[in-house]
């Protein structure tokens, strides 16, 4: 009996050790690099490298806004590259919106490893491109946040004042993320 207890025991720290080291790689489904926006159909988007704080280059897609339209900087979901993401922004763009699609590091062919404060460091570079290769002014600016993208844009969205912030398939807390995908 004594034996069975400390087996399960062992086999209780053992799952707890290894989900602990292997937490960010289950959190971030990290994907594969995109082809080109003009092979999802975005003729006029071109690709930019957007310089983090900490040195890591982000390939993003963007396309200036026409005749006063918005700017949406769309922050993708978890297990996403930005090219599978290209359909979600065609309709803006058909309409004369601006658009920055953001690829995370670890995401997209993208160097680095995502982490929570990464995540943020990134989308702050994202706006610094913005301030220092545009016109445009935050209140121009609409942030979108597909499922893991929501926590950066409501980061985001609570230091600056923005036209707006759009919140698809946010999720209440890791924890419940986790319960619901990996308990029975």
């Amino acid at each position: 009996m004594l034996k069975y207890i400390f087996s399960l025991i062992f086999l209780y720290f053992f799952i707890g050790f290894t989900l602990f080291f292997l937490q960010r790689k289950i959190v971030f489904n990290v994907s594969g690099t995109p082809n080109k926006p003009s092979k999802y159909g975005l003729k006029d988007v071109k690709e930019i490298k957007i310089q983090t704080s900490d040195g890591i280059q982000l390939l993003s897609w963007f396309k200036k806004p026409i005749n006063n339209k918005p700017l949406l900087i769309y922050f993708h979901g978890n297990s996403y590259d930005i090219g599978e993401r290209a359909y979600r922004i065609e309709r803006y763009i058909k309409d004369g919106w601006g658009v920055l699609l953001v690829s995370w590091r670890g995401f997209s062919g993208n160097e680095g490893k995502p982490s929570e404060n990464n995540l943020y460091l990134d989308a702050l570079a994202s706006l610094n491109w913005i301030k220092n290769n545009t016109n445009l002014k935050y209140e121009e600016i609409v942030l979108y946040g597909e499922s893991l993208g929501c926590s950066v844009a409501i980061e985001v969205g609570l230091k600056y004042k923005f036209k707006s912030i759009i919140l698809e398939a946010p999720f209440t807390s890791l924890y419940n993320i986790a319960k619901k995908r990996y308990i029975i």
